[in-house]
């Protein structure tokens, strides 16, 4: 009888710990999605440069307009020049090496975290294999969310990803505010290219 009341204790402490761990993490990763969503929306003048294994990715945006760069290496000519103007919903993608381009009105992305969204954060908050702490990065605090093969760090004070590793992949993430010019943000001479 005394042995039973042991592991009762026992596995109510666990699940005690299990539910803390849960609210613990939903915490956290609800405050990154507020902050990240809050910056996105609050600034209007970004740059980032993502530098990874297989790629490299320039971005900016100033106001409605957004221009990002695709290239393999970072001092190669862009493969694909995505541009997009919200105010009109215009938008083109360029592949300079066959100088033909495509209308697109998708919206251009940053990278965000894998961990840290609102479509995965019930996942990662009731695994337990998934493990949220603070950490510096690049002179910078951060969070550390790690779950299987997946490391990523997120500046607290933004909610932006500033480097994340997988299997296949591994990069870094440099951002500004209010750098970015009218001449950052051009797009390409369409004359130059031909319509696909």
């Amino acid at each position: 009888m005394k042995k039973k009341k042991i592991l009762l204790i026992i596995i109510a402490i666990i699940v005690l710990l299990y539910i803390i761990s849960v609210i613990y993490k939903l915490s956290i990763l609800n405050k990154i999605i507020k902050t990240n969503a809050n910056t996105l929306a609050n600034e209007d003048n970004l740059y980032y440069f993502l530098q990874g294994n297989n790629h490299n990715e320039e971005y900016w945006r100033n106001g409605n307009i957004i221009k990002a760069e695709i290239t393999k290496n970072k001092n190669d000519s862009p493969e694909i020049i995505l541009w997009k103007d919200y105010s009109i919903n215009n938008g083109y993608t360029f592949i300079p090496s066959s100088k033909t381009y495509f209308t697109s009105t998708v919206g251009l992305a940053m990278h965000n975290s894998q961990l840290a969204s609102y479509s995965t954060k019930f996942t990662v908050a009731f695994l337990p294999i998934c493990i949220i702490t603070s950490k510096e990065y690049d002179n910078q605090k951060c969070y550390s969310l790690k779950m299987l093969s997946i490391t990523e760090y997120i500046n607290k004070e933004t909610g932006l990803l500033v480097y994340s590793k997988s299997d296949d992949d591994e990069f870094n993430i440099k951002y500004s505010f209010d750098t970015v010019t009218d001449k950052d943000v051009q797009s390409p001479n369409i004359e130059e290219y031909t319509l696909q």
